[in-house]
């Protein structure tokens, strides 16, 4: 109820005129069914619904994260791309980039959280694997300006030099291939902005180079009690999850992208959501923007659900995150 009021009250033009370079959704599927490999499509995993592009388009979003699994996209270790699997991307990288749709911008997300069948990259698989699927994938987009690459969904649960190791050389090697393509770049911990420092991610992102000199890092952020994103509770707000963040990315002059942020309908979130908007708009100096999670046809009742309702009907949320969209 408290939603709906305030969707009918709140104008765009009451809120911040949007300043950030990048607005957009994750759209989800194609990495459903994890469990399941191969799996099948339609059973255990479906690619986004390409006739909301032109919703999305129309309510000013310029940028898709598109997730998907890599074991899909590349079923053997250094083997070539799967083909059919490649061509569900493709076909939503047309038609999201066309002119028609003003070149909306999709980020390719390896939904793999560094590991490879299981396997930790550094540890278990050779950094090798994750070097060489990144180069099949530069070579195949490097020609589209509007393809980005997002080296990975959320590594966790291992060493912060082995996987700052693996982004170094894995966006060396897209340079090294001629690809121009803007690059964000994870750090462990699930890439949480709010644990950024403490995680030592910072430590070893201060150092990181690109010789393409076209990079941001990917960070994430929900606003839940541990922000996890698993509670429909917001009890952070955005300054105590991304101050000491923002305050570093100025301070070693680089940037970063949100590239997860969501909150649920309840009272306690309507707040977060603007605040949230607010203080990117506020800090475009080192933030370029954000996606929320998720759009996708399979999402159900799902708290954080942007898929809009029989393909034209907004979600709730989106009525104050669409002010931000560029």
């Amino acid at each position: 109820m408290l939603f709906t009021k305030l969707a009918a009250t709140l104008s765009l033009a009451s809120l911040a005129a949007a300043e950030l370079q990048y607005f957009g959704v994750n759209e989800a599927g194609m990495e459903f069914g994890e469990t399941k490999l191969p799996g099948l499509y339609g059973k255990d995993f479906i690619d986004p619904d390409v006739k909301t592009i032109p919703y999305w388009r129309d309510q000013g979003l310029n940028i898709f994260r598109y997730s998907f699994k890599w074991e899909r996209a590349q079923p053997e270790a250094g083997g070539p791309l799967n083909e059919t699997y490649i061509g569900y991307m493709d076909k939503f990288i047309e038609t999201a980039t066309s002119a028609e749709n003003g070149h909306i911008k999709v980020l390719l997300d390896p939904h793999n959280y560094a590991r490879y069948y299981g396997k930790v990259i550094g540890v278990d698989e050779s950094i090798g694997t994750l070097v060489g699927f990144w180069v099949q994938l530069a070579l195949r987009y490097k020609d589209n300006e509007h393809v980005f690459f997002d080296l990975m969904n959320e590594p966790h649960t291992m060493d912060a030099q082995i996987w700052w190791t693996a982004a170094q050389a894995s966006i060396d090697a897209i340079r090294a291939v001629g690809a121009k393509n803007l690059v964000l770049v994870p750090g462990i911990s699930w890439t949480g902005a709010h644990s950024w420092i403490s995680s030592t991610n910072a430590q070893y992102a201060a150092n990181f180079r690109d010789d393409g000199n076209n990079f941001a890092f990917d960070m994430h952020q929900y606003l839940d009690s541990d922000y996890s994103g698993t509670s429909e509770i917001c009890s952070k707000t955005p300054a105590q999850a991304l101050t000491s963040t923002t305050d570093w990315l100025r301070e070693h002059n680089m940037k970063a992208f949100l590239g997860e942020f969501a909150a649920s309908t309840d009272a306690s979130c309507e707040g977060a959501i603007e605040a949230a908007g607010r203080y990117l708009n506020d800090n475009n100096d080192v933030w370029l923007g954000a996606a929320w999670w998720a759009a996708g046809p399979w999402w159900g009742n799902y708290m954080y659900s942007a898929e809009p309702v029989k393909g034209t009907q907004t979600q709730p949320q989106m009525y104050i995150w669409q002010a931000f969209f560029p």
